[in-house]
C-alpha cells in the first residue's frame, strides 16, 4: 500500500485544471477574500447544460495552511465531469481567525456566490438553489457547519477526512516542550502571533512545512496557478505558526479562542460548541452525506468518520460512506477522478 500512495510529494495538490476565473469578495478587516469558479463541463452533458447545481468547497490545512487556489486532485474534474459547477472559497488562517470567523468566511462566500454565479456562470446555467458543500480534512469541519447553518440546508454535504470531533482525545495531549528548529521564524515571533494576533494581518495562503521546505516557489505557483504568490515573509511566519500548533497540540484552543491554560472541562465546553459531532445531538434532519476517509490517516481517525455515519443515519440522513484501504491522510490526492467515487458526486442532481 506504501507503494501505491508513494512519497510526501505525491500527496501534494496536483496542478489545477486551468478552466476557472478568479474573483475578489471584501472580508473583514480589509481582506479581500479569494473565490476560485470552475464551470460545469456542460458539452459532456448537452441535455443537461442549462441549471446545473455548483459545489461550494473549503480547503485543508488544519485551519492554519492550505490555499482556496488547490482543492484536492479529483474534486474539480470529478465535479465538472458530472454537469457540477465548483467553487473554493477562501477563508483567513488562524489563529488570526477563528472558526466562528473562518466559518462567517464562507458563509459571505456563499450569499456572495448566490448574487454572482449567475452572471459569472449565465442565467441559464447554474440553479443556484441546488447546491452542495464540501471540504477537505479542516474543511470538512467547515462543511459539516455550513451543512448544519446554511437556510434553506444544503442538497448534499461532501465530508472527506473531515476533523469532525473537536474533543476527541489526541486534540487535548498538549505539548508544552516543544523542540523549535526553525532558523528563519523565531519561536518568540510565532508565539507573540499567537497571543496577539492582529485580525487585519490575517493570511489566506499557506505551504505545509515539509511543503515549504521541498517544493520550490515557482513549483507551488505552478500546482496554484498562482503565478503572484510568493514565499513572503508572511507566508513564511504562517507556515511556522501552523508547525508549532501541529507540534504543540494546541490548535484546538487557539481555534475556539480558549485559554489553554484554563481547566481541560472549560476548554472543552467551548470546543464543543463547535463541534460537528456533537452539535448533530441537537439536530433531528441533516442533509444526504458522503464521506470519504483513508484507513491508515494518521492525522484524522477514521473512527470520526465512522462515528458521523451513525449518527447521520440515526436522523435519517442518506449517508455515502468510501473507504480506502491503508490509505494515510491526503491519499486522495493520487487521484484524477476516483474510481467509484465520482459515480456518488450525483447525489446531488
Amino acid at each position: 500500500m506504501k507503494d501505491k500512495f508513494g512519497s510526501q510529494q505525491a500527496l501534494l495538490p496536483q496542478p489545477v485544471p486551468r478552466t476557472f476565473s478568479d474573483h475578489e469578495i471584501n472580508g473583514a478587516h480589509g481582506i479581500q477574500l479569494g473565490v476560485r469558479v470552475w464551470p460545469a463541463h456542460a458539452s459532456v452533458h448537452p441535455l443537461e447544460a442549462r441549471r446545473a447545481p455548483w459545489i461550494l468547497w473549503s480547503h485543508g490545512g488544519a485551519y492554519s495552511a492550505g490555499s482556496h487556489y488547490a482543492p484536492p486532485s479529483w474534486v474539480v474534474p470529478g465535479f465538472t465531469s458530472k454537469n457540477i459547477h465548483v467553487v473554493s472559497a477562501a477563508y483567513r488562517l488562524a489563529p488570526h481567525a477563528s472558526l466562528a470567523e473562518q466559518l462567517d468566511d464562507l458563509l459571505q462566500a456563499h450569499d456572495w456566490c448566490r448574487h454572482n454565479l449567475p452572471r459569472i456562470l449565465g442565467l441559464d446555467m447554474v440553479d443556484i438553489d441546488r447546491l452542495g458543500v464540501g471540504g477537505d480534512s479542516a474543511g470538512g469541519t467547515h462543511a459539516m457547519l455550513l451543512g448544519l447553518k446554511l437556510n434553506p440546508r444544503p442538497k448534499v454535504v461532501v465530508d472527506v477526512y473531515g476533523n469532525v470531533d473537536l474533543l476527541a482525545p489526541h486534540h487535548w495531549r498538549h505539548n508544552r516542550d516543544v523542540e523549535w528548529t526553525n532558523t528563519e521564524v523565531s519561536l518568540d515571533t510565532v508565539k507573540e502571533n499567537l497571543q496577539h494576533p492582529d485580525p487585519r494581518d490575517a493570511a489566506l495562503h499557506a505551504p505545509f512545512p515539509w511543503e515549504l521546505a521541498n517544493v520550490s516557489e515557482s513549483t507551488t505557483q505552478h500546482r496554484w496557478a498562482a503565478p503572484d504568490f510568493t514565499y513572503s515573509e508572511r507566508v513564511r511566519r504562517q507556515t511556522a505558526i501552523k508547525d508549532y500548533l501541529a507540534l504543540s497540540k494546541l490548535g484546538i484552543p487557539y481555534l475556539v479562542r480558549v485559554d489553554h491554560d484554563a481547566p481541560l472541562q472549560q476548554q472543552q465546553a467551548v470546543a464543543r460548541k463547535w463541534s460537528p459531532l456533537q452539535l448533530l445531538d441537537q439536530q433531528t434532519t441533516f442533509p444526504p452525506s458522503a464521506i470519504l476517509h483513508g484507513t491508515a490517516d494518521q492525522a484524522v481517525p477514521l473512527e470520526m468518520s465512522r462515528q458521523l455515519a451513525r449518527k447521520l443515519r440515526q436522523l435519517g440522513a442518506e449517508v455515502l460512506e468510501s473507504y480506502e484501504d491503508g490509505g494515510p491522510h491526503a491519499f486522495d490526492q493520487i487521484y484524477l477522478v476516483r474510481a467509484g467515487w465520482s459515480l456518488h458526486v450525483v447525489l446531488m442532481q
